[in-house]
């Protein structure tokens, strides 16, 4: 069975095998206090001996959204140490969704301090992601309209086989540690 995890800013997702929603939550900040509850609530509905693989959203995303999902992820990974995890870009998930419109442009994922994650995209192929707080002609900010109704949890699941998947290894990662490739610069 596999367990699919999306967190953001103000929603988290989790579905199994891509097919089942167990949770949806549509807040703000107060979601950081209510997820491991939920989290718990939900895999004593599923067998969670019967999870081989979790997939995850490794962001990027504000720095509080991405503790608390490598927090909840490192505490499966104490008590199933021989699970399978695989964290997928937000870029990753967005790209499969967006590409069904357009065949290029570019992404932007808010960093909560004023300028945004970028990363640009050809066909079903991301580019290297930089940090700007230039919105330039053809992006679509991760809170767009086309994004916010779709369970991207089971979105997840469904590109893990696919070629937006194959064509983009850079963005998945396979060890639960945060590593966006980048390090933002701070100005004073």
């Amino acid at each position: 069975m596999i367990l699919s995890l999306f967190i953001r800013d103000k929603e988290f997702h989790l579905s199994s095998n891509g097919f089942e929603q167990l949770c949806r939550i549509d807040e703000t900040r107060k979601m950081a206090d209510k997820v491991p509850e939920i989290f718990k609530t939900f895999i004593r509905q599923i067998n969670f001996h019967e999870i081989d693989t979790v997939l995850y959203s490794s962001g990027p995303a504000s720095f509080t959204t991405a503790r608390i999902m490598n927090s909840m992820l490192k505490g499966i990974k104490v008590v199933r140490p021989n699970m399978e995890f695989v964290g997928i870009s937000h870029f990753v998930t967005y790209l499969s969704i967006i590409m069904k419109q357009r065949q290029q442009g570019t992404i932007a994922i808010p960093t909560m301090r004023g300028d945004y994650f970028i990363c640009r995209f050809a066909g079903s192929q991301l580019e290297k992601m930089y940090i700007s707080t230039d919105l330039s002609n053809n992006v679509i900010v991760s809170n767009n309209s086309i994004l916010t109704n779709i369970n991207l949890a089971t979105q997840q699941y469904r590109i893990s086989n696919t070629n937006v998947f194959k064509d983009n290894i850079d963005f998945i990662t396979y060890d639960l540690e945060i590593n966006y490739g980048i390090t933002p610069e701070y100005s004073h």
